[in-house]
């Protein structure tokens, strides 16, 4: 689960959108009475900021009179859930805001504690219009029920915290964890695409991209020329710079990317034949299996051949590079147990990691996904092989 924030400037649209969106389901409201539409909750708020502006005297004049909070937990954490578990996770949330301590934080020294439990609020389910994923929109009044103000001084940073022990306490991915799944899922369906185009164009690019379900948006300077894009997946949105390997994936080098993977040697014509006047005899059409790479790898003084796709053997040894806290492995020690995890030989891939100093041991749940494509595998048994090959913290300590 994750939690974004922001000061919404224009609040009685933000909670217009809360509330009357398609589909929109409101779940919770706090210190308002029921059957208030939208533009009278704001009216309240509104209301209830202005008449305790006279007490705020120090500093700048309060803008921002409403707090807009997005809850996202994943689909395989709100599944079976009915309105009632909403608005018990809506309830932690808030809780969990304003009991999180953040003083102690680098910048954070003279953050206040906030009172959102004590603030007129309101939440509403809304359900992704392409992916169906149910996220709630919590909008809260600045300013509790006595007047004082809820600080918004590093409010994403106490948001963080807040999700942080919510996932904890309920055994769910922390958001750091879920961003860089994300992150990485979109780089290997990017990759993909740009292999399979046979020209490279860019519109083609976005529009496979959309065709997967993410959300993508284009940035163009004042000439028209594309300087920049973002992709969506549910509430986290990836830059292009933080896509694949190098920035490799930005506007600027897609077409360079593109033309990195499909470097192949020129194939000569064959030179014209004369005109044969007989018939030839039909022959059968065979199909030639995809080419296959052959690799002998010793472990533990066992040689174990293995057997991958070209294709494959171009991704692992062409990507292949040693994390910063390894030991003394190199890239072709990930390079083969890659290939090893990829071949499923999972002992022999933990003993060559554990040669080179790493920590070892193969994840839990790891495994091919069905109908899993080869190149996203060779990619996740690369990463995984890097994960192997990290060094254990208590090593030499």
């Amino acid at each position: 689960m994750i939690i974004l924030v922001k000061a919404s400037s224009y609040g009685g649209n933000a909670i217009r959108y809360a509330m009357e969106k398609e589909r929109a389901e409101v779940i919770t409201r706090n210190h308002l009475p029921e059957g208030l539409t939208a533009t009278a909750i704001w009216n309240r708020m509104r209301l209830h900021c202005l008449q305790h502006r006279s007490e705020h005297t120090r500093g700048r004049p309060m803008q921002h009179f409403m707090v807009t909070f997005v809850i996202s937990p994943s689909p395989d954490e709100c599944r079976g859930w009915s309105s009632r578990d909403f608005a018990a996770l809506a309830k932690e949330v808030i809780h969990e805001i304003d009991a999180v301590d953040i003083s102690r934080l680098p910048g954070c020294r003279k953050c206040k504690s906030t009172n959102f439990e004590n603030s007129m609020n309101v939440s509403a389910l809304h359900r992704d219009s392409r992916s169906g994923i149910l996220h709630l929109h919590l909008d809260v009044c600045r300013l509790d029920m006595d007047g004082r103000t809820n600080d918004l001084h590093q409010i994403h940073v106490r948001c963080m915290k807040a999700a942080e022990i919510i996932n904890r306490r309920h055994g769910w991915e922390q958001p750091e964890q879920i961003r860089e799944n994300r992150r990485q899922q979109i780089s290997d369906d990017c990759l993909i695409i740009l292999r399979r185009m046979l020209r490279f164009n860019a519109d083609e690019y976005f529009d496979e991209l959309r065709k997967k379900g993410y959300d993508v948006r284009l940035r163009r300077d004042s000439s028209g020329r594309l300087c920049g894009y973002t992709v969506g997946m549910g509430a986290t949105v990836i830059k292009a710079s933080d896509l694949g390997r190098g920035r490799n994936l930005m506007a600027s080098r897609l077409e360079k990317t593109w033309e990195g993977m499909h470097k192949t040697a020129d194939v000569k014509k064959p030179m014209p034949r004369p005109a044969v006047t007989a018939t030839p005899k039909p022959k059968p059409v065979t199909v030639s299996p995809a080419p296959l790479f052959k690799l002998n790898i010793d472990v533990d003084g066992r040689n174990l051949e293995c057997r991958i796709p070209t294709g494959v053997r171009d991704i692992i040894f062409g990507e292949a590079e040693v994390p910063e806290q390894s030991l003394w492995s190199t890239p072709d020690d990930i390079a083969r147990t890659a290939v090893l995890l990829f071949c499923g030989y999972l002992d022999a891939a933990t003993s060559m990691s554990e040669s080179c100093g790493g920590g070892g041991g193969v994840s839990s749940d790891w495994g091919r996904d069905r109908n899993e494509e080869d190149e996203r595998f060779a990619r996740r048994c690369l990463r995984e092989a890097m994960r192997m090959h990290t060094r254990s913290r208590g090593y030499h300590r």
